[in-house]
């Protein structure tokens, strides 16, 4: 039985208790030999049985035992990669290597994410197999475009290529220049051949060392396409120079301008695919430069990395909030359009939050620094949006596996054309060139770049295009899957409501307790809580001046309720069936009616003693009821899940126009609610605040979180929705179909391409000098179409 040794860093271990934690949960599992924890470098040493448990297993043991395997995630710009099948091999190629979990690479925007194990990989290790693989490491700082830099090393070498590709057709193709005084010796074919050589080994050196790359990895791509074409024709045409050129069999100019015109076709789409990834650059720019911050009474111009939180800033009228704030003096209305989308500048006064990088349109302002650098609601969402970008979609893992095996069917279509010409036809001693010429052909303009760059160019518009209208997709998969949903499922509170609950009602059970005593039992109850119910009661106790008091123990029964210890005394304060469960009878008449306006009651008790109820209203968003009709109208099926009892969530519903409701779930039970509706064949969407309903939106198809302020670091969710509002539900949909739609529009050209051209240039009809032209064409009509979405914007929906 052979056994697998590993390291993992564990994160959250203080004390030796933790160790003998993670030690017995891990010891455990079928198939696990030792596992030895090391408090002071907070890794474990595992060996352990891959046939019988896999890593992925004891991982998820460590997470029951309530703590977390750290991984480290590294994303950089990759020079090298020449297509889609290049990039999927170096993807397998990364995650084939021990220490690194997860590893995606883009050839869409020469991007590459991983997530690797410090404890068995270093950086360095990364960094020199790249190297050694033939790779360049462009930048690890994304603000750099690799774009831009990529695109001035090809200008360069179709400078080169061009200079010497004029005088091989001048030279090679004289009959068609006769208004030109050419003088046509033997020594023209030996420039011919100085000129040729340059063009196929400096300026078409990247295609030589692609293909020998990707022979190593044992694979093939457009560079072996390339360089087994040209090859083929200029070794043809120099053992036809030497010693007495033959001129009818010289084809140097079959080589040569396929190069040029490669190259070229290469250098324009690295300059659109630049304009495809430029929100990116767009975002960074927003930031400001400096601040005005107040020290010691003075106003001072700093450097934006310099300021710290709780600095004073003054903002004037067209000035840019610095960083993310709160206004500590001032009134004024504040343009967050580059956030949010809206236009309408937004009202600031003493105590709300402004956000770096908008604009203060009137008023002056001064704020105090809360969130600074890497922390700003901006630099989180450049940061989701890069890494958005470097995921593949379902449907792009798919192209890039067919675009693999594309290479080889290709080169076999290619030597099929190449005997059959030479056997099937007769054409004198001219007949190897006559089957060789439509050989190279097909190999040239069946490069599978267009392939490559159908998918990952839209997803990066697409996933643009949700950044600038407030909804940010973590993925292309969450962007791709979204638009095949035909389930959402809503969470009540804070989601369709607008998460604002307040106490409109107090009932006293018990003639001993009035309304005041009533509030004052349940806000000591509810003092450490951070439930929006609790809150509301909080709340509510402070407007009618009651000091609240601090229980001795507290007890949070999730879902349920809470029970307080406070002068020797136990309260409880939650729902009707946390005191049914607790033993606790009650008069259900008051309750029933604050259920039946769709108010949520709170029971309160003493001892076990109901002595009142607390109603609180939380009333639906004003864009609730819009935005489930315009779902509805989509075939989308909509469900409202809630915690809440079934009157109060009916009442809500009906008011919304929600016609099915799962009522009385726990936050635990929200997640196996939504693998029923998996399990019954539907594909569901989760709209939550990512607080207590984490786990629905992780097992759900795509989870849609909403943030609130500045805080959009929301695990759980695959798309998050910037501005809290739920018309951006429907922006995310429209934006997902309409970026899949171009997904498939764009497949189509050039699976359409590659169909029409490849029968073409086997028969002869294509010279390569036309197919490169073509084949650069077909790569940068492609990025052109994706280029297009930019123009398009989802539908503004009314509230």
């Amino acid at each position: 039985m052979k056994t697998k040794q590993t390291v993992l860093k564990i994160g959250g271990m203080h004390c030796a208790g933790c160790v003998n934690s993670i030690q017995n949960y891990v010891s455990k599992l079928d198939g696990v030999k030792k596992c030895e924890v090391n408090l002071a470098s907070q890794k474990a040493l595992l060996e352990f049985d891959p046939n019988v448990v896999d890593l992925s297993k004891i991982e998820s043991a460590v997470r029951t035992s309530g703590y977390s395997v750290v991984y480290e995630n590294l994303t950089m710009k990759v020079g090298g990669i020449t297509d889609s099948s290049d990039a999927d091999n170096l993807e397998r190629k990364l995650q084939n290597m021990d220490g690194i979990k997860d590893a995606s690479v883009n050839y869409g925007n020469s991007q590459a994410i991983i997530q690797y194990n410090s404890a068995l990989i270093s950086l360095s290790d990364i960094r020199q197999f790249l190297a050694k693989s033939g790779y360049q490491i462009l930048s690890e700082d994304l603000s750099a475009s690799a774009e831009e830099m990529e695109a001035k090393k090809l200008k360069k070498l179709f400078v080169i290529a061009l200079v010497f590709t004029i005088p091989i057709i001048l030279l090679g193709m004289y009959d068609f220049f006769t208004f030109i005084p050419i003088s046509i010796t033997s020594y023209s074919a030996y420039v011919l051949f100085l000129c040729a050589s340059v063009v196929q080994f400096v300026a078409g050196n990247r295609f030589y060392v692609g293909a020998y790359r990707i022979a190593k990895l044992r694979s093939a791509n457009m560079d072996t396409l390339v360089v087994v074409g040209t090859t083929a024709a200029y070794l043809f045409s120099v053992y036809n120079t030497f010693p007495v050129p033959l001129w009818h069999n010289l084809y140097y100019d079959a080589g040569a301008t396929v190069i040029t015109f490669i190259i070229l076709g290469k250098y324009l789409e690295n300059k659109t695919k630049g304009k495809v990834s430029s929100v990116i650059k767009k975002m960074l720019e927003l930031s400001p430069k400096t601040a005005r911050v107040k020290r010691n009474n003075d106003e001072i111009e700093v450097s934006i990395e310099l300021i710290k939180p709780g600095d004073i800033m003054v903002v004037r009228p067209g000035e840019k909030i610095p960083v993310d704030s709160i206004v500590i003096d001032g009134h004024s209305a504040v343009d967050e359009s580059m956030i949010t989308g809206e236009s309408i500048p937004v009202e600031k006064k003493i105590g709300d939050l402004v956000i770096g990088s908008t604009v203060n349109r009137e008023g002056v302002l001064q704020i105090r620094a809360e969130k600074v650098g890497s922390d700003t609601l901006l630099s989180q969402i450049i940061r989701l949006v890069e890494d958005a970008m470097g995921k593949k979609p379902p449907m792009q893992k798919m192209v890039d596996k067919i675009a693999g095996y594309f290479a080889f069917i290709v080169i076999a279509i290619s030597v099929g054309t190449f005997f059959g010409w030479y056997f099937f036809t007769t054409n004198g001693e001219h007949h190897f060139a006559a089957s060789l010429i439509p050989a190279v052909a097909i190999l040239v303009v069946a490069c599978p770049c267009a392939l490559g760059l159908a998918t990952p160019t839209a997803v990066m518009v697409g996933i643009g295009k949700g950044a600038q209208n407030g909804v940010l997709f973590k993925s292309g998969e969450a962007l791709e899957v979204l638009g095949k949903v035909n389930t959402i499922v809503f969470d009540k509170t804070g989601t369709l409501t607008a998460g604002n609950p307040h106490v409109t009602d107090v009932v006293s059970l018990d003639n001993s307790f009035d309304e005041r005593k009533i509030l004052e039992l349940a806000a000591i109850a509810e003092k450490n809580s951070e439930h929006p119910l609790g809150k509301a009661i909080l709340q509510r106790a402070q407007d009618d001046g009651i000091v609240i008091s601090s229980a001795s123990d507290f007890v949070a029964v999730p879902g349920k309720g809470i029970i307080a210890e406070y002068n020797g005394s136990r309260i409880l304060a939650g729902s009707s069936k946390f005191f049914s469960d607790e033993g606790l009878e009650y008069d259900s008449e008051f309750l029933l009616q604050l259920q039946q306006e769709g108010k949520t009651g709170i029971m309160v008790g003493l001892g076990k003693k109901p002595v009142g109820i607390i109603g609180i209203l939380d009333v639906p968003r004003k864009e609730a009821s819009t935005v489930v009709n315009h779902l509805k109208k989509m075939k989308i099926q909509v469900i409202m899940l809630t915690g809440d009892n079934q009157k109060t969530a009916n009442t809500v519903a009906k008011e919304i126009g929600i016609d099915r409701v799962i009522a009385n779930v726990l936050p635990g039970q929200k997640a196996d609610e939504i693998r029923k509706l998996q399990e019954k064949g539907n594909k569901v969407a989760m709209v939550g605040d990512g607080i207590n309903d984490a786990a629905a939106l992780t097992i759900s198809d795509v989870g849609i979180a909403m943030s609130s302020g500045t805080d959009i670091a929301i695990d759980a969710g695959k798309i998050i929705l910037v501005r809290n509002n739920l018309n951006d539900v429907l922006s995310a949909f429209e934006i997902s179909k309409k970026t899949v739609e171009k997904i498939k529009q764009n497949l189509f050209y050039a699976f359409a391409y590659n169909v029409a051209l490849i029968p073409v240039a086997g028969l002869g009809l294509l010279y390569p000098t036309v197919a490169g032209m073509a084949m650069a064409a077909s790569s940068v009509s492609v990025t052109g179409s994706s280029l297009a979405l930019k123009r398009w914007n989802p539908k503004r929906h009314s509230e």
